[in-house]
């Protein structure tokens, strides 16, 4: 009954706005206290921002960056609040990191103009994993609120030539968007999606595991945005469009008082034709 459970709190946290996910989750937890590890493993939560004072820089805050009660930077590669045996990387894989971190920072830049990004990596037996985090919020002008969060898991199985890779990519995107006008009030629009992809890739040397990951990141997001934009988008867009009409009341007045006009004249004339 537990799975059943599960599945069905899954379910209802998939189509609640992803913008109060944190009330809906406290809320959802006190309902069923027996699903508390399960839900916190399982829903992902929007990013929070913390700052680096020593390389003065924002990072995302995540469970893959977090040691207890503390947070990894990803820039100074030290935890907040300090700790003395948090986990840290291997000297290979935080040299891959610190360029990661640089590459993902201009895609940020270039698809995003700000937010802030954040990567991490940590050892597998036969590869390493990691997570790509971006989060963009609006700053609202023109009475738009809104707010970008996407999280890219990536698993890198490295072959035993070393000179390809086996990348599994598992990805989810929440966006939601508020607008508030005197002339149409206070809309809300938002949701999540989580999609996955494999793929090989060819390794000539350690850098071009971040142009694999950064493709497979670009694709996804690509992706994602186009859906997105499809089923939340479009079907409002089609509901209003349904619910008011987009012309002026007087066009379709006249519209109709021609099509009056001519089916009168066609009647008439098939009159006088008739024998």
């Amino acid at each position: 009954m537990t799975e059943e459970q599960l599945n069905r709190a899954l379910d209802l946290m998939r189509r609640l706005p992803p913008q109060q996910i944190e009330k809906n989750l406290s809320d959802l937890i006190d309902l069923v206290p027996e699903l508390c590890e399960d839900l916190l493993s399982s829903v992902d939560q929007p990013l929070k921002i913390a700052r680096d004072k020593r390389e003065g820089k924002d990072y995302l805050l995540c469970d893959y960056n977090r040691d207890g009660d503390s947070y990894r930077s990803p820039w100074s590669n030290t935890y907040e609040p300090p700790l003395e045996d948090g986990t840290l990387p291997t000297d290979r894989l935080r040299r891959l990191e610190v360029d990661a971190n640089a590459a993902f920072d201009q895609y940020r830049q270039m698809y995003f103009e700000g937010g802030v990004s954040s990567v991490y990596l940590w050892d597998l037996d036969h590869g390493f994993a990691g997570v790509i985090l971006i989060k963009r919020a609006g700053d609202g002008a023109r009475n738009i609120k809104g707010c970008w969060d996407s999280i890219h898991v990536i698993e890198v199985q490295e072959k035993s030539t070393g000179r390809s890779a086996h990348y599994k990519l598992t990805s989810t995107v929440m966006l939601w968007l508020q607008t508030s006008r005197p002339g149409s009030g206070t809309m809300n629009l938002g949701g999540s999606l989580t999609r996955q992809m494999e793929q090989d890739g060819t390794v000539s040397e350690p850098t071009s595991h971040i142009v694999n990951m950064g493709r497979l990141v670009e694709d996804m997001e690509n992706k994602i945005r186009h859906t997105l934009n499809e089923i939340y988008f479009g079907k409002t867009k089609d509901i209003v469009n349904g619910l008011r009409s987009i012309q002026p009341l007087a066009d379709q007045k006249q519209k109709q008082a021609f099509s009056e006009d001519l089916a009168n004249a066609l009647q008439k004339r098939q009159g006088k034709s008739d024998p």
